[in-house]
């Protein structure tokens, strides 16, 4: 067999070998970009108790990295008390960080939760392409959380002391002593006015 007609065999047979790795190795990897998951991260905000003026609580979300995936909105706003969950689609490995913290409103009844989350979204993917993602929630790098919580109080010296009774209660035992007061001076002068009687 001549020289040039080995080099054309071995030179068709890699060409076959190539085609079929195209066949099965493209379409495989195409695959694994084709299967994205999606990571929820539970959001909590309890509005202030009693006060006037405006409810409404901004939470804001924000990645700490340029690869990050991101939700349709970086803002939730909440219109009262309530909960939700922040939806990210994630289609490829890897590890994914982003910032909560609620904005401070206009509100000069409300004391607005200053707190800040750090969520962190593992994304491992399997043989088959299947990717899994894992939620991980820390506040002030020490405790773990298991939901993203904002707790809104009413301000000190606000109107809202009123709304709450707190300001009602505090003169009940101001009005039960007058009351009891009142009461023995009444006794005392029923006395007096029978004794006058008996006298005269």
């Amino acid at each position: 067999m001549r020289k040039h007609e080995i080099f054309a065999r071995i030179t068709a047979l890699m060409l076959a070998v190539s085609a079929v790795l195209l066949f099965f190795v493209f379409p495989v990897r195409a695959a694994f970009k084709n299967t994205p998951v999606m990571a929820y991260i539970p959001v909590v905000c309890e509005k202030a108790k009693n006060v006037s003026g405006s409810n409404k609580y901004e939470v804001v979300i924000e990645k700490m990295g340029d690869d990050a995936p991101m939700p349709e909105s970086d803002v939730i706003t909440f219109n009262g008390s309530g909960s939700r969950n922040i939806e990210i689609e994630v289609d490829e490995p890897g590890t994914y960080q982003y910032k909560l913290y609620e904005r401070k409103g206009t509100n000069k009844n409300i004391k607005y939760d200053t707190t800040e989350y750090t969520v962190t979204l593992f994304a491992t993917q399997d043989d088959d392409g299947v990717l899994a993602c894992e939620v991980i929630i820390s506040k002030g790098g020490l405790s773990k959380p298991t939901v993203v919580k904002f707790v809104n109080k009413a301000t000190k010296g606000s109107d809202s002391v009123i709304a709450t009774g707190e300001t009602a209660s505090a003169f009940i035992p101001y009005a039960v002593g007058a009351f009891a007061v009142s009461g023995m001076i009444m006794i005392m002068v029923l006395k007096r006015r029978r004794r006058e009687e008996e006298d005269a």
